[in-house]
């Protein structure tokens, strides 16, 4: 019943007789039945049809609207993506033949400062393995 008629009370004794509203006329209410006359329940199943097609709608409309969002997020991050790579190839292409950064791209591998840092990182996850095991 509150699907058909949100706004209503629950605790209401006789709801589907008032919801029944222009039909009052054309029903007869019994303790625990309803009968009704000839056209009622076609035009009550219309009704209904109605509701519910405003119901599914507003939740397509929702959905729609949550995907386009998601959609576009993706895009933006995609955009900002291509930009950063963009930036790197420029700047790669200007410094690659600029003598200071060969020299540097030749050394850095040479530096015992990456291997140490290398190593010790290592060791630390060696360390979390034994903290697992014990």
């Amino acid at each position: 019943w509150l699907v058909y008629n949100p706004n209503s009370d629950p605790s209401f004794p006789d709801l589907p007789a008032m919801w029944c509203g222009r039909y009052i006329n054309q029903t007869v209410t019994l303790p625990s039945q309803i009968f009704l006359r000839c056209g009622v329940v076609g035009a009550l199943e219309d009704k209904r049809d109605e509701r519910i097609k405003e119901v599914l709608i507003g939740f397509q409309t929702l959905a729609r609207g949550w995907l386009a969002r998601k959609r576009y997020k993706r895009l933006l991050d995609l955009r900002i993506g291509v930009l950063v790579a963009q930036r790197n190839t420029r700047q790669y292409f200007v410094l690659r033949k600029w003598q200071w950064w060969r020299l540097f791209t030749k050394v850095k591998p040479l530096l015992s400062v990456t291997r140490q840092e290398e190593e010790f990182k290592e060791k630390e996850k060696e360390m979390e393995k034994i903290k697992k095991i014990a």
